[in-house]
């Protein structure tokens, strides 16, 4: 099953599959139908496996191109430091994903640094100013995960002060809007401060 490193999406064969008790529709054995599909989701396994290494080794020569075609290789890790800080916004930033060109996600600035290369994602991590403003969505889906992620956060941004920018995705329901979560699913990401 192939899942997103930074919030766990999978995509799921049994999505829209019906449940169904052991079969035993002819004469006590499998029907044809039930042992097909078992077939099949062997082989299905054998090449989700298959594509999750291309999908690796993709991401790595992608960067190992993005450092060959740094045409900044030559600068020094602090001036990029420098760039990285001066240059761009606190806010997200939006990038479409290849294997989706028409969904649009938002990364933090920092992240996306942290994507092109090796080059650039250790600069990034070892420049805390990058590190110093976090979003957090108190009503995020995966509280865990968002949660670990503030750890890392808070870790890179060294000894520096962190603006903390809590929010609550706005979804209108005529005049009213969603409540705060419980508090139940806000501590994990409180515990992380």
């Amino acid at each position: 099953m192939l899942a997103c490193r930074s919030c766990g999406t999978t995509d799921s064969l049994d999505l829209y599959d019906v449940p169904v008790k052991e079969c035993r529709l002819s004469e006590g054995q499998k029907c044809e139908s039930c042992l097909a599909i078992e077939q099949l989701d062997v082989e299905i396994e054998v090449v989700k496996a298959a594509l999750a290494k291309f999908l690796e080794k993709r991401r790595t020569l992608k960067s190992e191109r993005n450092d060959r075609h740094d045409s900044l290789t030559q600068l020094p890790p602090e001036l990029y430091s420098r760039i990285f800080i001066e240059c761009l916004p606190q806010e997200s930033y939006p990038f479409p994903r290849w294997e989706r060109p028409r969904r649009q996600e938002w990364l933090p600035v920092p992240m996306l640094l942290s994507s092109v290369s090796r080059r650039w994602r250790t600069i990034a991590h070892f420049t805390p100013q990058l590190w110093s403003f976090i979003k957090v969505r108190l009503d995020y889906p995966d509280f865990l995960q968002s949660a670990k992620l503030m750890r890392e956060w808070l870790t890179r941004s060294g000894d520096l002060l962190v603006s903390i920018d809590l929010y609550l995705e706005r979804r209108s329901r005529g005049d009213e809007y969603e409540r705060l979560p419980d508090n139940s699913t806000i501590y994990p990401i409180v515990g992380a401060f």
